[in-house]
């Protein structure tokens, strides 16, 4: 299978394809602005408790208010009712989990999770788990492993695709990093008052990169020396395991229209937006 990562600018965002044996199967646009909620984390206020939804209504700082279902409260006693778990107007740490959609608010949940290149930290959680993509029996046991000796108590860790054939410092060093982010968190929560941003995921590029990127990806195709720049840049800055060529693009069409995909993009942009 020969695998691509297409990125292109279209009016001021960035667009990437992710393309397999000549077709794309991934679309991703970047938004606008405050669009882009997802993978953010708040120190919310809670504005209403609705006990007929099981549901409270949380103030960000932005746009709407957000929704919180009881189910997406890690902390309280099983079977708790909203009413019991929360009260109005008190200070909430909650992650964007889905976007704003017409009228309704983003959707948020307590169960954080810090996504770093090898591995996703789970602050609230004692669970260890590897990707489903990674089906070597063997490897996923010993990346398990791995992840329950370096994982402090009272956490958990979920190993990334990307992490398949790493070594144990590797993933030591990406725990250590998103040990030390998670700490600035809950010292940004302490200190400031809701609402309140207290950490605002990756840009879209960068999480492309740090998801996607795996050893099957042969090149990386880019129009525009600007784009070019960020893109060996951003390879540089997270020490990319898998060796890939990065091509700059300078023709005068639209680089999807110069690969043939623009038919697959016009069904893809309708699907997949982040």
């Amino acid at each position: 299978m020969v695998k691509k990562i297409v990125i292109s600018m279209l009016l001021n965002r960035v667009q990437i394809g992710i393309i397999e044996n000549g077709r794309l199967v991934e679309y991703y646009l970047e938004r606008n602005g405050s669009e882009g909620l997802v993978g953010n984390i708040y120190k919310g206020r809670v504005e209403n408790i609705l006990p007929g939804m099981e549901a409270a209504f949380v103030d960000l700082g932005v746009g709407k208010n957000a929704f919180l279902y009881v189910a997406d409260i890690l902390k309280r006693e099983p079977q708790q009712d909203i009413k019991d778990a929360l009260k109005k107007r008190q200070a909430v740490l909650v992650q964007v989990s889905k976007e704003a959609v017409g009228d309704k608010g983003p959707r948020v949940t307590t169960e954080i999770s810090l996504p770093g290149r090898y591995l996703v930290l789970l602050p609230y959680q004692e669970h260890f788990g590897v990707s489903r993509q990674i089906v070597a029996e063997a490897e996923r046991a010993r990346l398990k492993e791995i992840a329950a000796s370096i994982c402090p108590p009272k956490k958990g860790l979920i190993v990334r695709t990307v992490a398949e054939g790493c070594r144990w410092s590797e993933l030591s060093e990406d725990l250590e990093f998103l040990l030390e982010e998670w700490a600035a968190i809950e010292k940004r929560f302490r200190e400031k008052s809701a609402p309140a941003l207290i950490y605002e995921d990756k840009n879209l590029l960068h999480r492309v990169l740090r998801d996607l990127l795996t050893a099957d990806v042969s090149e990386i195709i880019v129009d525009g020396s600007e784009l070019y720049s960020q893109v060996r840049e951003e390879l540089k800055s997270m020490g990319a395991k898998y060796p890939v060529k990065v091509e700059c693009y300078g023709g005068k069409l639209n680089l999807f229209e110069y690969l043939g995909l623009l038919k697959d993009l016009e069904q893809a942009r309708s699907r997949k937006v982040w």
